[in-house]
Parts: structure tokens; C-alpha cells; sequence
């Protein structure tokens, strides 16, 4: 439930440094999993970012989750990131509940995972 709160409240601002934020994700041996949330490209090249997770061999998956995107190379870079690391994509369209989209993503994580996740997702944004 705070977890479809915390989706359901969201907004776009600023600028999307998705590689920065890759890197330190990944580079937490603490992290188990990885759900990058973004309404867009990042500010670096869409290879850029796919090259330097592939090389950092990551052991955790990245689940990708776009905010009304629309732009086709967009979707695309998030798709390859996801399969790159095992993980899922999803797409999220103006007036989407946020509760749908949270029971599709704690269907990928197992049950005894799962609040040590949502806890940290919780935890890292406040």
C-alpha cells in the first residue's frame, strides 16, 4: 500500500541522470534489486547507459517503469535495460493506478524479499 502511495503521488522534475543513479544502485552490494522509475531519456547517450551497466555485470535486475512516455527510443532504451539485467518493463499512462502497477511489480519479487525491498525503495526517498 505505500508503495502504490509513494507511485501515486509522483510528479517529473529536473533532469534524468540515469547513469549516476545505475551506478550507485548497482554499486551497493547491499542492493538487491533495482527499479528505476523516469519520464524520459536519460541526459547521457541511451548506449552510454546500456554499455556501462553491461559491463558492470550486475547481479541485480532492473525493473523499468516509464511515466507517460511516449518517444519510441525511449521506450527501447528501458526495454534493452531491463532484458539486459533480467528484469521487467512497464509503462505507466496518465490516470494509471498506482496500485496496479505495484501488484505487477511485487509479483516479480519473491515473498521473502519483499518488504526488505519496499522498505529501501521507501527508505531512499524520503
Amino acid at each position: 500500500e505505500e508503495a502504490a502511495a509513494f507511485i501515486n503521488k509522483m510528479t517529473a522534475t529536473g533532469s534524468t541522470c540515469t547513469l549516476e543513479a545505475l551506478e550507485a544502485a548497482l554499486s551497493d552490494t547491499s542492493t538487491q534489486g533495482v527499479y528505476l522509475v523516469t519520464d524520459g531519456k536519460p541526459d547521457t547517450s541511451c548506449k552510454l547507459v546500456l554499455d556501462t551497466v553491461k559491463a558492470m555485470k550486475p547481479k541485480q535486475r532492473i525493473h523499468s517503469i516509464s511515466l507517460n512516455i511516449t518517444n519510441s527510443e525511449a521506450i527501447e532504451f528501458l526495454r534493452k535495460l531491463s532484458k539486459i539485467t533480467r528484469g521487467r518493463y512497464h509503462s505507466i499512462v496518465e490516470g494509471f493506478d498506482g496500485n496496479i502497477i505495484t501488484h505487477q511489480l511485487l509479483s516479480d519479487i519473491p515473498a521473502s524479499l519483499q518488504s526488505t525491498e519496499l522498505r529501501l525503495c521507501v527508505d531512499t526517498t524520503a
